[in-house]
């Protein structure tokens, strides 16, 4: 199978686990707010954050790391993955120990404390699996992760569902999604020993996981700054405002937060391809990650004006008519959607550069800005000032990444790669919002769809190479369809 074959393949499993991911993620969203009210929503989202901020400590930075190491040597699997999967039984016990700070800081109560260490169960067994995807991803196996996704989703409907029709209260919220991750690190491990023959060697062996600390401490770090950049306007409006404004803040950052799993799928089914650049042709990593970067453009933008448009719409489609008060949260969120997209390529071709340590200035710089801001609005505009926050913030990261990678972009201008697909978007809006016929939902997103197209290619916004490109990729999943068919 050609590079360009296999590279399509990937991305299209790729896409469809995280298609997987996303619908039952908003699905789930949906069951839960319903389920505990925009009060009840935020102390769940209070609870989540407080493991999940410090949830790099377990995490700890490995699945990239270990997707581009063994990517590079194979053979290496074994000692790779044993060495990960040990250092984070080394990582859980200071874990721990932190935990019962954050108890006291935020005064949890007996019973949410009890939650909490079950969402650090979850954690535990979230971190194994990521290892384990990891393996997928250096072997371009992406069809197992559709497989697990599929099988994650369909768990944790079930056992949500269950809950909410029985109605077995708040902490059984916490005990479905708990069991639903357990069967997806089985599906995990019996694909990793049945397909790639793995057998970890566990136990401390000082050169590997002195290597894999020093790789992984920079991007330990960053996600630890990510983790509370996500999570700061949650906590200060927990401290400084109340639950209420958390419900309301949070619920549409969800939907942000889970849309941005669609760049991460154009990068991982190209990650092993793009590592191996890094090491023998530079000049054609810089070409594929502008074609990359472009081509996020596209997808980004006509989602960003479609969800501005019918925000209030969705809001109540997702969360219902108590969550209402949303909809400016929601408008003023996505309207960063496309900048947040961006970010995620460049924090994997940071990694593939091996300059993972710049990650930490670039997150810094939003998470201090998010810090002041947050503590001088949130008590008075509540969770639209902390919306308003995370999109100058986010501004803030994307101008100082831009910075940072442009030595690697020497020569091209990001401005150029941009402005056309921007003013295409622009245009798209306005004329939505001036006829009336496209206030209907279906026929905006098709004459969304067409309107944008159109413009693109009116402003060039093509070149002639990407043209080629995507008429090869038609070609390809042409032919993989009648292949199929005749199978």
């Amino acid at each position: 199978m050609d590079r360009a074959k296999k590279i399509t393949k990937n991305t299209i499993w790729v896409l469809t686990a995280r298609g997987i991911d996303i619908l039952s993620n908003l699905i789930l969203m949906a069951i839960i707010a319903r389920y505990l009210g925009v009060e009840g929503f935020g102390v769940f989202s209070v609870l989540m954050a407080i493991v999940w901020a410090i949830s790099p400590f377990l995490i700890l930075g490995l699945p990239r790391i270990l997707a581009r190491d063994i990517a590079q040597n194979k053979n290496k699997i074994n000692e790779l993955i044993g060495r990960a999967i040990t250092l984070i039984g080394l990582a859980a016990i200071p874990f721990l120990v932190i935990i019962p700070l954050f108890v006291f800081m935020f005064k949890i109560t007996p019973g949410n404390t009890v939650i909490i260490l079950i969402i650090t169960l979850l954690l535990i067994i979230t971190a194994i699996t990521r290892t384990l995807s990891s393996i997928l991803v250096a072997f371009e196996k992406m069809h197992y992760e559709a497989i697990v996704s599929l099988l994650l989703a369909l768990t944790s409907l079930f056992f949500i569902g269950v809950v909410v029709c029985i109605d077995l209260g708040f902490i059984f919220i916490f005990v479905g999604l708990l069991i639903s991750n357990i069967s997806s690190l089985v599906g995990y491990i019996f694909i990793s020993y049945r397909h790639f023959a793995l057998i970890p060697k566990f136990g401390i062996e000082k050169d590997t996981l002195a290597y894999l600390v020093k790789e992984s401490t920079p991007m330990l770090t960053y996600q630890l700054l990510m983790q509370a950049h996500l999570y700061s306007g949650v906590f200060l409006l927990k401290l400084l405002s109340s639950n209420l404004d958390v419900g309301l803040f949070h619920a549409p950052y969800r939907i942000i937060n889970r849309l941005q799993i669609i760049p991460l799928t154009a990068v991982v089914g190209m990650y092993p391809h793009l590592s191996q650049l890094a090491i023998s042709d530079k000049d054609r990593l810089r070409s594929t990650v502008l074609t990359v970067l472009k081509l996020t453009l596209f997808a980004s933008l006509p989602l960003t004006i479609f969800i501005f448009i019918f925000a209030d719409k969705i809001t109540w489609l997702i969360f219902g008519e108590a969550f209402s008060r949303s909809t400016i949260a929601l408008q003023i969120q996505i309207l960063g959607l496309t900048l947040l997209f961006l970010l995620s390529i460049f924090e994997s071709l940071f990694v593939i550069l091996k300059r993972q340590h710049q990650l930490i200035v670039v997150v810094g710089s939003g998470l201090f800005l998010s810090l002041i801001l947050n503590i001088i609005l949130a008590p008075r505009y509540g969770y639209v000032g902390a919306s308003l926050i995370t999109l100058i913030s986010g501004i803030v990261m994307f101008i100082v990444s831009v910075h940072m990678l442009s030595d690697f972009f020497e020569g091209y201008s990001l401005i150029k790669v941009m402005y056309r697909p921007i003013l295409a978007a622009s245009v798209t809006t306005f004329v939505l919002y001036v006829i009336p016929a496209f206030h209907n939902m279906v026929l905006a997103s098709v004459g969304l769809l067409i309107i944008f197209i159109l413009m693109l290619f009116i402003l060039n916004a093509f070149s002639h190479k990407e043209i080629l490109f995507m008429k090869a990729v038609g070609q390809k999943l042409r032919w993989n369809n009648i292949t199929n068919s005749n199978i």
